[in-house]
Parts: C-alpha cells; structure tokens; sequence
C-alpha cells in the first residue's frame, strides 16, 4: 500500500512532534544534572567522580527545577506517539509502524 500524500499541516505537526521529543530528550539529562549541582551533591557514574559536592547553586537550582514538569511533557510525548503508531498500524492500516522498527 502506498503512503497518501500528508497534509502540510499536519506534517508540520509531526516534525513540532519528533522536535519536542528530541527536546525532552536533551534537556532531561541536563536539568538532572542541575538539581544535582545546584543541591551541592556531586555526581557520580561508574564509581568515577565527574564533579566533587561542592556548595549550592541559585541559578542551577533553579533550572533543575524544570526537570520534574520536562519529564511529565516528555511522558504525554511518548505515549501519544506510541499511540499514532498503533492508530497507523491497526486503523490507518498503512507501513509507517513497520519503518518504524
């Protein structure tokens, strides 16, 4: 079956979509890393120390702040295109699931 033409729109709506998921994807590990800094822990990975604790940070604090609703955003993202998926696979009965894996 071949794919149908995709509206303009919608196809701008895809590309915000896969946009907003790589977004989510970048800054999550960032924010992390700030609610650790800016709390004054160190970090960690592997038993290889790659910042010592140190003393509270205002500004990275601040910005670990946005970890919690980042992740919650990047949640909804996931879910809805899992579920675009399965409407492609099981309604639209087109290939986009099967080029997808």
């Amino acid at each position: 079956m071949s794919p149908e033409p995709q509206d303009p729109a919608q196809a701008l709506l895809v590309k915000a979509g896969h946009g907003a998921l790589y977004l989510g994807l970048l800054l999550m590990p960032i924010t992390g890393v700030m609610v650790m800094l800016g709390g004054g822990h160190g970090i960690t990975a592997f038993g290889i120390e790659l910042f010592a604790e140190g003393e509270e940070i205002a500004w990275a604090q601040a910005l670990g702040q946005l970890h919690s609703p980042i992740a919650w955003i990047l949640t909804v993202l996931i879910v809805g295109h899992i579920g675009m998926a399965l409407i492609h696979h099981f309604v639209k009965r087109d290939d986009t699931l099967k080029r997808m894996v």
